[in-house]
């Protein structure tokens, strides 16, 4: 079996815990960590963080992912 780990030097978004992990029907994995929400595609990561005015992401961390049918 091949995987590949990826850091923080080589691309991960943050430097500590992931604290959830889901991956979707399109293949996109989903990352929670304390600093939000992070989409990695196989090649590139997208982040979701809260920003100031806000509420679609809490300030905090993420530690669940709920899915809906």
């Amino acid at each position: 079996m091949w995987f590949q780990n990826f850091t923080f030097e080589k691309g991960l978004p943050f430097n500590k815990e992931c604290f959830t992990l889901f991956q979707d029907d399109k293949g996109f994995i989903w990352m929670g960590s304390d600093v939000g929400l992070h989409r990695f595609d196989g090649h590139n990561y997208r982040n979701y963080v809260h920003q100031y005015n806000d509420s679609s992401i809490r300030k905090g961390f993420l530690n669940a992912i709920l899915v809906l049918l």
